[in-house]
C-alpha cells in the first residue's frame, strides 16, 4: 500500500501540469485518475489509478461533481444500478460523491440513458437529504420528529415575539362588546397553563 501511495503521488503532480481541458457533459461517463485514497473511500486501478466516474453536474469548464461507478452489483440505498454498455451492469456509489478537476480525464467511455439518471438523482437526493440513524427510526418517524421540531420552534417565535399577547387581549375585547360588557375599567381573570420546552413537569414552570 505505501508503493501505492508512492506511484499516486508522482501521478498527481504530472496531471497537475495538464493543459489540454476536456469539454464534458451532464451525464457523460469518463475514465479518470481517481486516485490512491484511504479507508473506506473508493481508489482507482492500475497504472493511472483509473475508474469509471458519471459526470453528476458541470460545475465549470475546470470541474464537475461525479459519482464513481463500479462494475459490481451492490444493493441497497447507497447505490444506484443501471446499464450504459449493452449487457454490461454498473453501479453508482452514492455515497462516493465528490468534485472532481477535468484534468483527471483519461478518455470518455458512455453516456447513461436520461431515465436512468432522472431516477439516479432522485435517489441520490434522498440520500443527501435523510441520512439513517443508528437505533433503528425510520424515515416517518424521522419526519413526525421533524414537524414537533418546526411547530415547537414556531411557538418558541410567537411567544417571543408577543404576538399571542394581542390576539388574546383583542379576542376577549371582541367578546366583551358582543356580550355588551364595558371594555374600560373591567377586571378579568384569566385562567391557562403554558409549557416549558423539554421539560415533561408543567410545575416547574415559572409562569403558570
Amino acid at each position: 500500500m505505501e508503493k501505492r501511495f508512492n506511484q499516486w503521488n508522482e501521478l498527481k503532480q504530472s496531471l497537475n501540469a495538464k493543459d489540454k481541458i476536456m469539454h464534458i457533459k451532464q451525464g457523460e461517463i469518463y475514465f479518470i485518475s481517481i486516485g490512491q485514497n484511504i479507508g473506506f473511500e473508493t481508489y482507482g486501478k492500475d497504472k493511472l489509478f483509473l475508474r469509471p466516474v458519471l459526470v453528476y453536474k458541470k460545475l465549470s469548464k475546470y470541474s464537475f461533481i461525479g459519482i464513481p461507478l463500479t462494475s459490481k452489483v451492490k444493493e441497497g440505498s447507497y447505490f444506484f444500478n443501471f446499464q450504459y454498455k449493452q449487457e454490461k451492469e454498473s453501479t453508482a456509489l452514492l455515497s462516493q460523491v465528490r468534485s472532481f478537476d477535468t484534468k483527471r480525464i483519461a478518455y470518455y467511455s458512455g453516456n447513461i440513458k436520461n431515465s436512468d439518471f432522472s431516477k439516479l438523482k432522485e435517489k441520490l437526493i434522498r440520500l443527501i437529504d435523510i441520512t439513517p440513524k443508528r437505533g433503528g427510526i425510520t424515515s416517518d418517524k424521522q419526519k413526525q420528529r421533524n414537524k414537533t421540531t418546526i411547530l415547537t420552534k414556531k411557538s418558541i417565535s410567537v411567544n417571543d415575539e408577543n404576538i399571542i399577547r394581542l390576539y388574546v387581549a383583542s379576542q376577549v375585547i371582541k367578546l366583551m362588546i358582543k356580550k355588551g360588557h364595558k371594555v374600560e375599567g373591567a377586571k378579568i381573570l384569566i385562567m391557562g397553563i403554558t409549557f416549558k420546552e423539554n421539560c415533561p413537569d408543567i410545575s416547574r414552570h415559572v409562569k403558570i
